[in-house]
C-alpha cells in the first residue's frame, strides 16, 4: 500500500516538472494528424487551438511552428512565412524541432535576416500639450499582439493610472505638474498571455551645475597696445562660439536622456529643448 501511495506521488511529481508539461491537447491533435500526413485535420485542430484560451505562450509559438509545417506541406508557402515571420518576432533565437524540413528550415532563417524582433517600448511625449506616456510595439506582424496595457505610478503620492488597448499602442495622459515614478507595460496575446514587456524609471531632472545656467567669462582689457590689438578684437567671439558650444552640448545631452517630448526649459541665457 505504502509503496502503491509512493510511486503515485512519484509520479504527479514528475508530472509537474517543467521538462514533463505536454502541449495542449489540440496542438498534439494537430502533431498527430500531420505526422500521418492528414494535413487539413492538422490544420484544423491548430486554427482551434489559436482560439483556446487556455493557450500558453509557448504553446502558441509551438502552433506557429507546426501550422507552418502544414502550410508547407499543402503547398501555401505565402502562409508557411507568415507563422515563421510570427516566431521570428516573438523569439528569433528559437530552434525548429525535428519535424521541419530543410525547405522550412531554410525559410526560417532567411525570415531571421529579414525582419527584426518585435519590440515594445514606452516613450514619454506631449501631444496636444498634454504630458503623455505611450507604450507601443514595433516591428510586430498582423494578428499577433491582440491588446497593450500601460500603467504608471504617479508622482506626490498620487496613485496609479493605467489604460489597456485594443492593437499595439496604449496611452497615459498625466495631469499638468504632475509627472510619474515609473511605468510598465505589456504586449498580450488575445488569451492574455505576454508577450513582451517594458518599463522605464521616473525621469532624472538635470544637474545642479547645470541648472544654474552658463555664464561667459568677463573680458578685461589688457593694458598694452599694438601686437596684442588682433588678439583683444578676437576674444569676444571666441568666447561667444564657447558658449554657443555649451549650451549647444547641454541640449544635445538633454535631448538623449529625455525621450521624445517637447518641453522647454530655461537654461541661464538659452533654451533647452528635451
Amino acid at each position: 500500500m505504502r509503496l502503491g501511495l509512493g510511486v503515485s506521488v512519484g509520479l504527479a511529481l514528475l508530472a509537474a516538472l517543467p521538462g514533463t508539461v505536454r502541449a495542449h491537447p489540440l496542438l498534439d491533435q494537430g502533431i498527430a494528424s500531420y505526422e500521418e500526413a492528414d494535413f487539413t485535420a492538422a490544420l484544423e485542430a491548430f486554427d482551434a487551438a489559436s482560439r483556446d484560451a487556455e493557450l500558453s505562450v509557448e504553446d502558441l509559438l509551438r502552433l506557429f511552428e507546426m501550422r507552418a509545417l502544414v502550410h508547407h506541406g499543402m503547398g501555401d508557402e505565402e502562409a508557411m512565412r507568415s507563422d515563421l515571420h510570427r516566431l521570428v518576432a516573438v523569439r528569433p533565437d528559437y530552434a525548429l524541432g525535428a519535424l521541419a524540413p530543410p525547405p522550412v528550415q531554410s525559410a526560417f532563417h532567411d525570415l531571421r535576416i529579414e525582419y527584426r524582433a518585435a519590440g515594445l517600448r514606452i516613450e514619454e511625449r506631449t501631444e496636444n500639450g498634454v504630458p503623455t506616456i505611450v507604450a507601443r510595439v514595433a516591428e510586430v506582424p498582423d494578428n499577433l499582439v491582440d491588446h497593450v496595457s500601460l500603467q504608471c505610478t504617479l508622482g506626490a503620492n498620487h496613485g496609479k493610472v493605467s489604460r489597456t488597448s485594443k492593437g499595439t499602442e496604449a496611452k497615459v495622459y498625466l495631469a499638468q505638474g504632475i509627472g510619474h515614478e515609473g511605468c510598465v507595460a505589456a504586449a498580450r496575446t488575445w488569451q492574455g498571455g505576454v508577450l513582451f514587456r517594458a518599463s522605464i524609471d521616473a525621469p532624472q531632472p538635470l544637474p545642479e551645475s547645470v541648472t544654474r545656467g552658463f555664464e561667459a567669462p568677463r573680458y578685461e582689457p589688457a593694458a598694452d597696445t599694438g601686437a596684442n590689438e588682433k588678439k583683444r578684437k578676437k576674444w569676444p567671439w571666441f568666447v561667444a562660439a564657447a558658449g554657443v558650444a555649451l549650451v549647444g552640448g547641454v541640449t544635445a545631452a538633454a535631448v538623449a536622456s529625455g525621450g521624445s517630448s517637447t518641453q522647454t526649459k530655461s537654461l541661464g541665457r538659452g533654451m533647452v529643448n528635451w
